[in-house]
């Protein structure tokens, strides 16, 4: 769901003009992911609007940064963004703090550290192209994930997880596809 809050807030707040091709794009992929999660009469439980919220503000994230990315130095917003980050999420560490072993502090720096570099990476996008174009990319998410839930569980996709995916990476090479015959057409 954040590609297509990404794209509505884009408007209101970034005053991005989304026209239908991108639309398109976030809608098929959209359909893509629901293939995928195969949402059932199940999924409106209390639990299920977690991960809603979590695409919410995670599309506000992506809003912000890229608000900030015009105005700010990239490792201005970096540090600014992390900060904030670090304060959010260090809210409810009095309530379930464990001591952690060496390995999880391993694997908590390694996060940190390709997180930093995601973010990097997403901040200097955004010096670039406009939120509602990247959007769409978000979808790709959900192909890494099943690259690594083979490798690292030996978790084997299903038939829906395939033919989602391929949906899916259809929409981002369409906008990819539309882009650069739009910038061609423009030189």
């Amino acid at each position: 769901m954040a590609p297509l809050f990404i794209t509505v807030l884009s408007v209101p707040i970034l005053k991005e003009k989304v026209g239908i091709h991108r639309w398109a794009a976030v809608v098929v992929g959209l359909i893509g992911v629901l293939i995928i999660i195969r949402p059932g009469s199940d999924f409106w439980h209390f639990i299920s609007i977690m991960p809603l919220l979590g695409a919410l503000f995670f599309a506000l994230f992506q809003i912000l940064t890229r608000l900030l990315s015009g105005t700010e130095k990239t490792h201005t917003t970096l540090f600014y963004t992390g900060l904030g980050g670090l304060f959010w999420s260090s809210l409810i560490v009095p309530f379930v703090w464990v001591a952690p072993s060496q390995i999880h502090v391993l694997v908590f720096l390694a996060t940190g550290t390709l997180g930093a570099l995601a973010h990097l990476c997403m901040i200097n996008a955004f010096d670039f192209a406009e939120a509602s174009l990247l959007a769409p990319y978000n979808y790709t998410k959900l192909l890494w994930v099943a690259v690594f839930g083979y490798l690292v569980f030996g978790d084997i996709p299903s038939f829906e997880m395939w033919i989602g995916s391929g949906i899916i990476a259809s929409a981002g090479l369409y906008v990819l596809y539309r882009e650069r015959k739009h910038s061609i057409v423009k030189e």
